[in-house]
Order: C-alpha cells, then structure tokens, then sequence
C-alpha cells in the first residue's frame, strides 16, 4: 500500500467522522430546543394554576368572612372528596 493511499483511507476517515460530529450538533441542538420550549410551556402551565390557586384562596376567604358555616362545609366535603 502506496503513502497515497494511506492518505486517502485516512482522509475518508476523517470526513466521515466530519459528518458523524455534525450530526450530533444538530442533534444536541434539537434537543436543546426542545428543553427549552418544554421549559416555557411548563413556566406557563405553573403560572395559571398558581393563578387559579390565588382566585380559589381568595373566593375560601371571602367566604369565611360572609358565612363561616358554609365555609367549614365546603372544606369539609374537600376533606372527604380527597380521601
């Protein structure tokens, strides 16, 4: 085997690995997007249940305020609804 043709096996080599390491780029940069936006949708999903915690907490409250036995039932059936 000639210098030259140890010079191409090896120049075939490296552009093979050339093209493997460009596909992990773009693989790891798929995936990378993909957390992200996997990410933002779950900020936004914790942001409208905190939302809706903050409205159920505030309606318990006034409810407690204006008729603290209904109140009491209400937190009574979520009790036993929960069991």
């Amino acid at each position: 085997m000639s210098a030259d043709e140890r010079f191409d096996r090896i120049d075939e080599s490296i552009g093979r690995l050339a093209t493997q390491i460009a596909e992990l780029r773009n693989d790891s940069a798929r995936l990378t997007r993909y957390v992200l936006e996997l990410r933002e949708e779950a900020i936004q999903r914790f942001e409208l249940i905190d939302q809706r915690l903050n409205v159920l907490s505030s309606t318990v409250v006034s409810l407690d305020a204006r008729f603290p036995p209904l109140a009491k039932a209400i937190l009574d059936f979520g009790t036993l609804a929960g069991r």
